[in-house]
């Protein structure tokens, strides 16, 4: 991760009673079970593997992070999920994992060779996009937008556990960048 995520959020003047977040869903694949099988009979000169996953895609909110964004930057005193505050907050985020030229590249490589083998390090990216739109007394008023792109290396002995956590951090960026432009929107600029 960066290293300015790993600071604290800038502060604002409270100038906000209130504010309620509505949005932010996406659907995740989450795990429900899997089970695998392996058939040697070298007599016969079979040599099989199977495996399988099943799961289901579930609708999930991060309207609670960028509550709590929102909280840590101190411009609102208040922020809740729903309800119907003074300033709502309507949005969406989303987030993407892909290979990229070079990762492709770097795919291509190690699925032709025995450089995976070696545990050959490859880039790979996830991309991610945060859009909030301000309305004050059911009236529009703003949209702020950022975009983010996470650069991670990785080998084949890491590869499918990383994807999703590098999708989450992607997504928590672009939250965290669209919570600071909506304080400093709303609240102006930062305490120093």
């Amino acid at each position: 991760m960066p290293d300015r995520y790993r600071h604290p959020l800038r502060v604002f003047d409270p100038q906000v009673p209130s504010a309620s977040v509505h949005g932010f869903k996406h659907t995740e694949f989450r795990s429900t079970g899997g089970g695998g099988g392996v058939l040697v009979a070298p007599s016969l000169g079979i040599y099989a593997a199977a495996g399988g996953e099943k799961g289901e895609y579930t609708e999930v909110s991060d309207a609670w992070a960028l509550r709590y964004l929102l909280e840590d930057s101190r411009c609102i005193r208040r922020v809740e999920e729903g309800g119907a505050a003074q300033i709502r907050l309507e949005g969406q985020s989303d987030a993407e994992h892909h290979y990229g030229v070079a990762g492709g590249f770097g795919v291509f490589l190690t699925s032709v060779t025995l450089i995976a083998f070696l545990g050959v390090p490859v880039p790979e990216y996830a991309d991610a996009t945060a859009i909030v739109r301000i309305y004050r007394d059911d009236e529009f008023v703003d949209q702020v937008s950022s975009k983010v792109k996470l650069t991670y290396w990785t080998t084949i002995y890491t590869d499918e556990p990383r994807k999703p956590k590098s999708v989450g951090i992607a997504r928590f960026m672009a939250l965290r960048e669209v919570a600071d432009k909506v304080a400093e929107r709303l609240c102006g600029a930062p305490d120093s």
